[in-house]
């Protein structure tokens, strides 16, 4: 649904089926993306789907008419998509997660592994990144990485949020016995070479992330809510015990 800067509908697009998560607009080239899952429906726009669920990506001009929809899934196995964002070259990005391996990468022994996908202006995969959990297998069996927010900054690198219950790229979860969050954030470059990753997190609370952005200088800024302490840092208000927000920056 559009509307202009007075707050009047412009126009609404309807589609039945499919479960969006992510609205993003390209401004260069003024087009839109719209991008999530189906799972209990057989197919979309007459493409079938081939897993138990698969991701989707479906592009519009601004007008809201649709220039084409692509799936992407693996027989028998789960993909997610929750967020989408677009390059300067209109170069499509969006995070979720696979329960297996995709596209030559391989998965981690947890139960799913963050997944970046990358798209031309037309909808063909370029590449497709998986980041898991480490460990033995007994530490990581149960273990996610799953990606909640991605972000384009302004020196063309590519920033990825979202939570893991375990051991991530070399860093150590804040509570690796319990099934808790901690906040992840991953940085690549357009060409999906991976910087660095960092993680943060408290011993005996969850930290759940919900968002992404990033300014004019290129830091990345992280939302969410967490049932305790961040950083060491004080509450705005009174706490409480199951939701609180937050906003991190990097």
């Amino acid at each position: 649904m559009k509307y202009n800067s007075a707050g009047t509908k412009q126009w609404t697009t309807m589609y039945s089926g499919p479960r969006p998560k992510a609205l993003t607009y390209d401004n260069i080239n003024s087009k839109i993306y719209l991008t999530g899952s189906i799972f209990d429906i057989n197919s979309l726009d007459g493409i079938a789907r081939t897993g138990t669920q698969d991701v989707f990506l479906i592009k519009f001009d601004s007008n809201g008419v649709k220039l084409w929809t692509k799936l992407f899934g693996i027989s028998g196995q789960k993909l997610s998509s929750n967020s989408a964002s677009i390059d300067p070259s209109g170069y499509a990005y969006i995070a979720g997660s696979t329960s297996a391996s995709v596209d030559g990468q391989s998965k981690s022994g947890g139960s799913n592994d963050l997944l970046i996908v990358k798209y031309d202006p037309n909808g063909n995969r370029v590449w497709t990144r998986l980041l898991g959990v480490t460990g033995d297998f007994f530490s990581v069996t149960n273990k996610d990485a799953i990606g909640k927010g991605i972000s384009i900054s302004k020196d063309s690198n590519i920033f990825v949020t979202g939570s893991t219950t375990g051991n991530l790229d070399g860093q150590s979860h804040s509570d690796i016995s319990g099934n808790l969050n901690n906040l992840f954030l991953t940085k690549y470059d357009l060409d999906g070479n991976k910087k660095w990753t960092t993680l943060l997190g408290s011993k005996g609370y969850s930290i759940d992330i919900n968002g992404l952005t990033t300014d004019a200088t290129n830091h990345p800024y992280a939302t969410g809510f967490t049932n305790g302490p961040m950083n060491g840092e004080k509450f705005i208000g009174t706490p409480k015990s199951s939701s609180n927000i937050f906003i991190v920056k990097y």
